[in-house]
């Protein structure tokens, strides 16, 4: 029997002065992503009660999909870029679905 999907929940605090041109970059990953071999699927959304918080919820076919993702040159970039865009660091919650008992 093979592992459940991997789902990643990634938050990202945007600084007030910084908000729209995180909300562009975090957006250029989303098609790209989703093209990826073993992304199940992969948004991102804004909080309604706080403009500057962004919220990726990703789901993967397994932790060597996920791990290739991470090692694209487009979140290398993002990656470098992330001290001058965020607030503070991202919070990264990484999961896996609970079968029935």
């Amino acid at each position: 029997m093979s592992a459940p999907p991997v789902v990643l929940v990634a938050v990202f605090e945007a600084r007030p002065d910084t908000a729209a041109e995180l909300a562009e970059r975090l957006q250029e990953l989303v098609p790209a992503s989703r093209s990826e071999p073993g992304c199940l699927g992969y948004a991102l959304h804004r909080d309604t009660g706080d403009p500057l918080r962004f919220v990726f919820v990703e789901t993967w076919l397994s932790e060597r999909s996920l791990a290739v993702h991470d090692g694209t040159p487009l979140l290398a970039a993002l990656r470098a870029d992330l001290p001058r865009l965020v607030a503070a660091p991202p919070v990264v919650h990484r999961l896996r679905e609970l079968a029935p008992a």
